[in-house]
């Protein structure tokens, strides 16, 4: 059983002198317009949101206006040793994506690569694709308009997804051509269509690095972060400074850390907060010609609040001002990121939990966002999740092997018979439907990770018994008219609660 640890509150820490903080963040609200935070602002929200709304144990934010900083910080890193604040590293997940976009941005002004590159043309020879994937281009790659699935679909992907807490890990460049020459044209969302892509950006980052001769690591680092001032940021959990990394969360469990490795592009970067604002201040400040072009390239809408994704920065308006923004989640982080280049105005928000960083942000910059909507666990959902993984299959394999009973008589017409076939086909769909139904209503991250392989063994060992050396021997029998409507009811029931929760 996870053991929730206990909130408790550590000093809010200030980069600038209290005086300073009143005079630069100051802002009178007015009606949905962007807003610079007052400190007693920024205190209670990170309050509500770590006490109340118990979103993450911890969570640390960074604003910067106009040169000028501030950092605050509340609840805990999950590491007895380690405070919160502007030096505490996060896995920042896909904001990782915002500094693929500036690699691409430096390449493609040096003329190492055209947006119009296709994967055809720069993968490796020895992979070959369909006609739609080949077309692909890196513009599309980086929009989010090629039309590549979330992640990889191919087995091996798509097994250590489910079967592991660091669904990332021993990724390699190969493995993602091979992902990707795996598809068919038919598994591509709509041509140009929006549709977000850590494949994609897995795809991208390694096709700048086939062209650079170089590990995407090494190239992101020189052509990047070191240009900019900021290659103190670690690739990954494992090179980062373990004294001043704050432990993840899922729901009140630990999580492990995610390596991404050669999905480093679309998401494996660790970060501080005061490492971040250096980003913004560079974003809004740099005289690097690839920082304003990655910047002024708007990509494609996604339809969503007037957003659109363009060079890695997401863009919206916000009361008619333009933001320059994007989020970010791993396994027990959560990190969100945006500033205005109009008012030289940014915020920095990193969580060592699985709520919404954005919806923290946006109570701390619009005056007219929404309330934090708190996490609330449930004991239903985690039986209905413990339904799903162990006791459907239990079920199963009972309805498999169950006997007759034995009768004191001879002549006691009450003996139980033995389950026929339409019996084990009920016992199937059914415990199929609960499965279905524990997963759109369970709590499955409260469920320990070794509840899946005894879920999984079970199943298998059902499923054997099942179709090898039971249901052969047995006839489709009914039991009467009543036993058949009554069975077929049962299934239907499953069906009904199913499309009431989907």
């Amino acid at each position: 059983m996870a053991m929730m640890l206990p909130m408790k509150s550590i000093a809010i820490q200030y980069c600038l002198l209290p005086s300073l903080l009143l005079a630069c963040f100051g802002a009178a609200v007015q009606a949905d317009t962007l807003i610079i935070p007052q400190p007693d602002q920024v205190r209670e929200a990170m309050r509500e949101y770590v006490d109340e709304s118990k979103l993450a144990p911890g969570v640390v934010v960074g604003l910067i206006d106009n040169g000028r900083r501030a950092v605050y910080s509340y609840g805990i890193s999950g590491r007895d040793e380690l405070a919160l604040d502007q030096d505490t590293l996060f896995e920042i997940g896909s904001i990782s994506k915002v500094f693929t976009g500036l690699l691409l941005a430096e390449m493609a002004l040096n003329g190492e690569v055209d947006y119009s590159d296709t994967v055809a043309e720069l993968a490796p020879d020895e992979y070959s694709f369909s006609e739609r994937v080949g077309a692909i281009t890196l513009e599309q790659l980086v929009a989010h308009t090629s039309g590549l699935p979330r992640l990889a679909m191919d087995p091996g992907p798509v097994m250590r997804g489910l079967f592991t807490d660091d669904p990332y890990a021993g990724s390699t460049p190969e493995e993602i051509f091979q992902s990707v020459a795996f598809l068919s044209d038919d598994r591509l969302s709509a041509e140009g269509a929006f549709a977000y892509s850590n494949l994609g950006y897995g795809l991208l980052s390694q096709l700048l690095a086939g062209v650079s001769g170089q590990d995407f690591d090494t190239l992101l680092t020189e052509r990047v972060l070191v240009p900019l001032q900021l290659d103190g940021m670690a690739l990954g959990p494992d090179r980062a400074d373990p004294s001043l990394l704050a432990q993840g969360f899922n729901q009140g469990r630990a999580a492990a850390h995610w390596n991404l490795d050669a999905y480093l592009g679309a998401g494996g970067l660790i970060a501080s907060v005061r490492q971040l604002l250096d980003f913004i201040e560079v974003s809004l400040s740099s005289d690097q010609d690839f920082v304003a072009q990655a910047q002024r390239s708007p990509g494609q809408s996604t339809g969503e609040r007037s957003r659109t994704l363009g060079l890695g920065y997401s863009h919206r308006e916000i009361a008619g001002e333009q933001w320059l923004w994007h989020n970010g989640g791993t396994g027990g982080f959560r990190t969100y990121f945006g500033f205005a280049p109009a008012r030289d105005f940014g915020i920095v928000v990193l969580t060592n939990g699985t709520g919404n960083a954005d919806q923290l942000a946006d109570v701390l910059i619009r005056s007219e966002a929404s309330p934090l909507e708190p996490y609330e666990s449930s004991w239903f959902g985690i039986g209905m999740a413990l339904m799903g993984i162990v006791i459907a299959p239990l079920t199963l394999l009972t309805g498999v092997f169950a006997k007759p009973k034995a009768a004191a008589d001879s002549q006691d017409k009450s003996t139980r018979r033995r389950p026929d076939r339409l019996d084990l086909f009920v016992i199937v769909t059914a415990a199929g439907m609960l499965l279905i139904v524990s997963r759109l209503t369970g709590d499955w991250i409260s469920i320990p990770f070794s509840f899946w392989w005894l879920g999984l063994v079970l199943s298998i060992a059902a499923a054997v018994a099942l179709f090898r050396t039971r249901f052969a021997e047995r006839k489709w029998r009914t039991g009467g008219v009543l036993s058949l409507l009554g069975r077929l009811l049962i299934t239907g029931l499953y069906l009904v609660i199913i499309a009431a929760f989907a």
